[in-house]
């Protein structure tokens, strides 16, 4: 059971939750499929910045010595 934020209060949810049981907010299963969207991206945006800063610490790294 994966968990998604509420998008009207922030509250880890889980995904077959039809409502946030902090703020009531309703969860329809087309904005599960969004929220969801939205964090890949976010997940893949990191890893991407982590990469792109190790391998530029990497060539820093090499210069040096």
């Amino acid at each position: 059971m994966p968990l998604i934020s509420c998008p009207d209060c922030k509250t880890a949810i889980s995904d077959t939750a039809s409502t946030c049981p902090k703020c009531g907010y309703q969860v329809t299963p087309e904005k599960i499929a969004e929220i969801k969207k939205e964090e890949a991206k976010f997940v893949v945006g990191c890893f991407t910045k982590i990469v792109k800063v190790s391998v530029a610490l990497t060539g820093i790294n090499l210069c040096i010595f």
